[in-house]
């Protein structure tokens, strides 16, 4: 199972002010935390984070924690949370949470839609309502992404999620099964719309066609005798 190294240090100061100490240094508190895992403070510098997560798993990049200090140890985690500053973007604190080899994981991934479907051809839009799916999949079988080719999609067509087809090892979370991938046919609401703007327009034009002939003449006041 591949995971990327990451290492960070065991801090025992905690308090509003630590991580004012902490990027005076260059680095940022974080915390690993699991199941059966007290809840260990840490410090790391958020730059290396970065260059850890992969493009496009980000946050489901699995990472193998090194921690540094007095009991030193390594913890196989994911990325649970991260704080960004509102202005600057730049990380203020990261929450890793720790996985097990063989334990099944709850995540979500992106499902990404391939192909030019036949409705959108016919000049149906083609509407994706979820972007992302909830998963389950044990650490090894993290998909970058879910991939629903939309090729044979005709207008009216619809994929739910119980349709499509997983990868080994992974399983999708659902109640109900609900849309992913569906091609709208041109509404009758929009026609309808075209359709009275052009009556509009031809009422207009027919009020000006009538305004150049002659005006109908007012009956003249009759003179009053003296």
């Amino acid at each position: 199972m591949e995971a990327r190294q990451l290492e960070a240090e065991r801090r025992t100061e905690t308090g509003k002010g630590v991580a004012r100490k902490l990027r005076a240094q260059g680095k940022i508190p974080a915390i690993c935390y699991g199941k059966n895992l007290k809840a260990i403070p840490m410090a790391l510098v958020p730059g290396e984070l970065a260059k850890v997560l992969d493009r496009e798993k980000g946050v489901n990049t699995l990472i193998k924690l090194d921690i540094k200090g007095e009991e030193p140890m390594e913890k196989l985690v994911l990325v649970k949370d991260r704080q960004f500053h509102p202005l600057s973007g730049s990380l203020l604190h990261a929450d890793f949470v720790e996985v097990k080899e063989g334990e099944v994981l709850r995540i979500e991934v992106p499902l990404i839609l391939t192909g030019r479907s036949k409705g959108v051809k016919e000049g149906g839009t083609l509407s994706q309502p979820r972007r992302r799916l909830l998963i389950e999949c044990t650490p090894d079988k993290i998909p970058t992404k879910i991939e629903l080719d939309v090729t044979n999609l005709d207008l009216g067509d619809s994929i739910h999620i119980d349709e499509l087809e997983m990868p080994d090892g992974v399983k999708a979370v659902y109640d109900r099964s609900y849309t992913v991938a569906v091609v709208v046919a041109p509404s009758a609401e929009k026609e309808e719309k075209v359709e009275e703007e052009a009556a509009a327009e031809e009422e207009k034009e027919g009020e000006a066609e009538a305004g150049t002939g002659e005006e109908t003449k007012k009956p003249e006041k009759e003179e009053k005798s003296h």
